[in-house]
């Protein structure tokens, strides 16, 4: 442009003056052209460098226009440092950057107090080794803006020399770089968690290609980054799960963006483990496919503990039997398939004969590996689809599902387990033997649904139960009958506490030679107001089983001590009253602070009272007896072994018990005068008792033969019906006042 404008007025001067010479001859003429050439030089030159001039600005107009466009949408700005003045000189953005108004000149040191306390030595340091000795830098630091807001920004700066070298400026860039900085904060707190985390973490392309794995994933599966990387997810399929599986797995990730499931999958080491696993899918602000993402975590753990809860919920924890729940979730299934094919469905409930006492005698533990041997025994007698359970403590449930050619199955595997239960169980090196009681129901005849068979096998086996155990029995209408009732007893006998419907019978205990009262057992009988005196043999039990039997016995306790004291301030000599103290009211409730209680209450003397107590639970050295025993002792009161000789004991044990009597067991009273086995021991009971220093009483005598019989043996205590019946206490008087109970036909021995 320059050129064509010094050719175009070098060709008009040379031209236009050579013109003049030619046209004009008047100098003076000429010299007023000349001038009014210039003058026009001059307009035309003017109006063309006004016009250039114009242009070049609009020009740097646009370009700055659009450079601080640029920095605005880059975040970058420009500084300048005058060294001479030291202004900082700060673009648009830079002020934006420091919440100052556009335009805005600061001094240098006015510069640097806008960075946070942490950086100002540093941008000290870096600026003048760049003013002073031309070193460029580049730094991020945080500054505080003039509203007090941390930003991070990227400052650079460079020298600028004069035509000499010298430093005369010092510029650069300026930008807000907050966003990375959190981009990259994040990413770090991304990349803590992917390698730290507990789960395993896997990263695929969009062609599920291995991409990056954590340490976890290593852990996990045993591959090392190196051996994934660049390799299918596939290298840890375990062959568990089909196609089918596989692509629904995918399908739902490309409809839905993720999936979440249980898989299983192959360790490097070959073993197959479960792992909950989610995926999902990553795409780029377009909606494209990108990648893959996998979390995982191991669940052999958790797999283990539902299955061992699952063990516990339905398993019984000692024979490993399926539980109550498990049957009856068994037995409903069953019902269906008999609604469905017309078919029999039956359920035998067993209950050991005598297990209670087998547990109070020898002890839980090995009552538990009697338990756990009949089981196994059980179980070899079913076949392939029977179930059998444990139902609680020493009850077992068979169920078994019979077709129409079937219909003996159940009896045989009723007579299949009475003889199973029959032979010995070797239980350190002991022989125990037991009896059970099976009672059956069956579907449809006997009931449909699972409570009604359930309820009904309960009442088939207290029959057989109650026919001398070691046998079973099928269901019959009138079992429920004898149940309800018992129910309704139960109910009768909580109200018959409150009514005063229970009263105390005595029966005198004799001294064999002379006849006399030398003691009273207290009997407890129910006067029901509708079915007359019941017996406390079909009441006890019962009361045992509820719980009644604590409110019960303190009332015969009390009751008995009253009574006591009465004759005793009547001026009656009737030795002791002895009261039968059951095993579970000691098991389950203070039975010396009950004692000690009723004797404080009542005012009786101590050594009116005598105490039975069962063999089996004295022989029980788990419920503390020996203690129990003592600390009952110390309270005054006799205290005597009831059914001596029905239990296990050990007579080491026996001798240092503070026991004053013991009592034969009727059972061995019964033949004692035809049995030799039963005089036999007769005989060693009271051989005992006698080098024990124990008074020694038969139970249940009868007989004359019995009574000599014993007499024989040198026993010369009894109670029984030879000599009295329970009385009501009104009529004691009149027994106590008689010189002998003796009957008539009684040969009395001489001495």
């Amino acid at each position: 442009m320059v050129l064509v404008y010094a050719l175009i007025a070098g060709l008009w001067i040379i031209t236009s003056g050579w013109l003049l010479d030619l046209a004009l001859d008047d100098g003076t003429v000429q010299v007023r052209l000349e001038i009014a050439k210039g003058l026009l030089f001059v307009l035309v030159t003017s109006v063309l460098l006004y016009g250039l001039l114009r242009s070049w600005a609009h020009r740097l107009e646009d370009s700055e226009r659009l450079m601080n466009m640029a920095a605005g949408l880059a975040h970058v700005g420009g500084w300048q440092v005058d060294l001479q003045t030291g202004v900082v000189h700060w673009s648009r953005e830079v002020c934006r950057i420091h919440d100052m108004p556009p335009g805005t000149r600061v001094k240098v040191e006015d510069g640097i107090a806008f960075y946070a306390p942490a950086y100002r030595d540093r941008i000290r340091q870096v600026f003048r080794a760049c003013a002073e000795e031309g070193i460029p830098y580049d730094e991020e630091m945080q500054i505080l803006t003039r509203e007090g807001k941390p930003v991070w920004v990227r400052t650079i700066g460079r020298a600028v020399r004069d035509e000499q070298g010298r430093i005369t400026r010092v510029q650069g860039a300026f930008q807000d770089i907050s966003a990375r900085k959190r981009d990259e904060a994040k990413l770090r707190q991304w990349a803590t968690v992917f390698e730290s985390s507990d789960e395993g973490m896997i990263i695929t392309d969009d062609r599920a290609r291995i991409l990056m794995v954590n340490a976890s994933f290593t852990r996990i599966t045993g591959y090392g980054p190196k051996e994934a990387v660049g390799r299918n997810p596939s290298l840890l399929s375990s062959g568990r799960h089909t196609r089918l599986f596989f692509r629904r797995m995918w399908d739902t990730i490309s409809l839905t963006g993720g999936w979440r499931g249980e898989l299983w999958n192959r360790r490097k080491s070959g073993e197959l483990y479960p792992q909950w696993s989610t995926i999902n899918a990553v795409r780029d602000a377009e909606g494209r496919l990108t990648h893959f993402v996998g979390v995982f975590s191991d669940i052999s753990d958790l797999k283990s503990s539902q299955e061992q809860i699952e063990r516990l919920a339905h398993r019984d924890a000692l024979t490993n039997l399926p539980n109550r729940l498990l049957f009856r979730t068994r037995l409903e299934q069953a019902l269906i398939r008999a609604r469905s094919h017309a078919s029999q469905v039956s359920v035998l409930l067993l209950d050991l004969d005598g297990f209670k006492h087998i547990n109070d005698s020898l002890g839980i533990r090995m009552g538990d590996q009697l338990l756990s041997s009949l089981a196994e025994r059980f179980t070899a007698i079913l076949q392939r689809g029977e179930t059998l359970a444990r139902m609680g403590s020493d009850e077992f449930a068979i169920l078994v599902e019979q077709g129409a050619d079937e219909e003996a199955r159940v009896e045989q595997v009723a007579e299949a387990i009475i003889q199973a239960v029959q032979l010995p169980v070797k239980i350190r090196n002991n022989d125990v033997f037991i009896t059970a009681s099976i009672g059956i129901a069956s579907f449809p005849q006997d009931g449909h649904e699972q409570d009604q068979l359930l309820q009904h096998s309960d009442a088939s086996m207290h029959h057989a139960k109650q026919a001398g155990g070691n046998t079973y029995a099928q269901y019959s209408r009138d079992f429920t009958d004898y149940a309800r009732d018992r129910v309704l007893l139960a109910a009768d006998l909580r109200q018959a506490l409150e009514r005063n419907e229970l009263v105390l019978h005595y029966q005198p205990q004799v001294d064999l030679i002379s006849g006399e009262v030398v003691g009273l057992e207290a009997l407890v009988r129910w006067e029901h107001p509708t079915q007359g005196m019941i017996s406390p043999g079909r009441f006890i039990p019962m009361a045992e089983d509820t719980g009644l039997i604590l409110p019960l016995g303190r009332w015969v306790l009390r009751q008995a001590c009253v009574q006591a004291r009465a004759w005793r301030e009547a001026g009656l000599d009737f030795g002791t009253v002895a009261v039968n103290v059951s095993g579970v009211q000691v098991q389950r409730s203070d039975f010396v602070e009950t004692v000690g209680a009723v004797l404080r209450e009542t005012g009786v003397d101590p050594a009116l009272l005598e105490l039975e107590i069962t063999e089996s639970f004295v022989m029980d050295r788990r419920q503390g007896s020996e203690e129990l025993l003592r600390q009952l002792k110390s309270l005054g009161v006799f205290l005597a072994v009831d059914d001596f000789g029905t239990g296990y004991s050990s007579l080491s044990y026996l001798k240092s018990l503070p026991f004053d009597a013991l009592k034969i067991d009727q059972s061995f009273i019964r033949g004692i005068s035809l049995n030799p086995h039963d005089a036999a021991i007769a005989s060693a009971i009271t051989t005992l008792g006698g080098h024990l220093n124990m008074e020694v009483l038969a139970e249940g005598v009868e007989t004359r033969e019995q009574q000599e019989a014993l007499l024989a043996l040198g026993c010369h205590r009894a109670q029984g019906y030879r000599f009295s019946h329970p009385v009501a206490a009104k009529d004691i008087p009149e027994i106590l006042r008689r010189a002998t109970l003796m009957p008539d036909d009684a040969k009395i021995p001489h001495h």
